[in-house]
């Protein structure tokens, strides 16, 4: 396997693994702001 494309499928999975956790800490924000308005 060339190292190219090894380098090209690590930063592809480092991206994807970004955007999840990025997705999960904003659903989880939205969730805050729901429960934080409940409160009021």
């Amino acid at each position: 396997m060339p190292i190219r494309s090894l380098l090209s499928t690590t930063k592809a999975i480092s991206i994807l693994l970004h955007s999840l956790k990025y997705t999960l800490i904003r659903k989880e924000h939205e969730n805050n702001i729901l429960s934080f308005s409940s409160y009021c």
